[in-house]
């Protein structure tokens, strides 16, 4: 395959290397950032993030759960904003979406990236320090809504972290096909919900959740509103992800 990735910048700070890279994808300028392990080579798992609705790719809770992977376990993580988010829309459009609840809705069921995350993931798997290991999906919310098409058409993702959603009339919410795409996914998975989330009705959410074909799957449940997941749910993420990819092959720091 033809390198495609535009790296546009880079810098190591603390162990962790990070990439601010372009990518175009079907006429589509897609900005990402790939952490790896400082001055690592050999093929390793590696974490796709997606961010949730009027976020970016630079969300912190995604920053930090990436590099906490990279420095505790050794793994690659990598995260892109999604259409019409972070740097594919002008300050004004992005105000907008942060604001306006109907908007941001509307502008999340008509957007999709499947074909976008399987190229940025074709293009991070050449690199050296990344290679063709195993790979994980966290996204909740708006990462779920574009994540679950995603991994049901990737079979290179092995283990997922959704949540924060629902399933819902095909059309309204979601593209054609979301409910079947749920459904075709057998991977672990756990599910993370709201209980008190004023964004998603709770029998949305259990339907979801029921939907996943999965033989291993959790459903956790908190109390709060929809950006109140608690420091305890994020703690049992990297432990998920670290027994469902394993560790890398080879890795050299000299």
């Amino acid at each position: 395959m033809t390198h495609n990735l535009n790296i546009l910048a880079e810098k190591a700070e603390g162990g962790v290397t990070e990439r601010r890279f372009d990518l175009s994808v079907n006429g589509e300028n897609v900005p990402g950032i790939l952490w790896t392990p400082e001055n690592a080579i050999g093929t390793r798992p590696l974490v796709a993030f997606g961010h949730g609705g009027s976020q970016n790719k630079t969300a912190p809770n995604i920053v930090a759960m990436a590099k906490d992977l990279v420095l505790d376990l050794g793994f690659a993580a990598v995260a892109i904003d999604g259409p019409g988010h972070g740097e594919r829309v002008s300050p004004e459009q992005a105000k907008a979406l942060r604001e306006n609840n109907d908007a941001r809705r509307a502008a999340v069921r008509k957007i999709d990236s499947t074909t976008e995350w399987m190229t940025v993931l074709d293009n991070v798997q050449e690199l050296d320090d990344v290679g063709a290991g195993p790979v994980g999906y966290w996204g909740v919310s708006m990462g779920t809504r574009l994540g679950v098409p995603f991994v049901a058409a990737d079979k290179r993702v092995k283990a997922a972290v959704f949540g924060l959603f629902g399933l819902f009339p095909e059309g309204t919410v979601v593209k054609e096909g979301f409910e079947k795409a749920a459904r075709s996914i057998e991977i672990p998975l756990i599910f993370v919900f709201q209980w008190n989330d004023e964004l998603m009705k709770r029998e949305d959410g259990l339907k979801l959740y029921d939907a996943f074909s999965s033989k291993e799957k959790a459903m956790h449940i908190n109390p709060g509103g929809h950006v109140d997941i608690p420091a305890s749910e994020r703690a049992t993420w990297k432990p998920f992800f670290r027994h469902h990819l394993g560790g890398f092959s080879s890795d050299s720091t000299g």
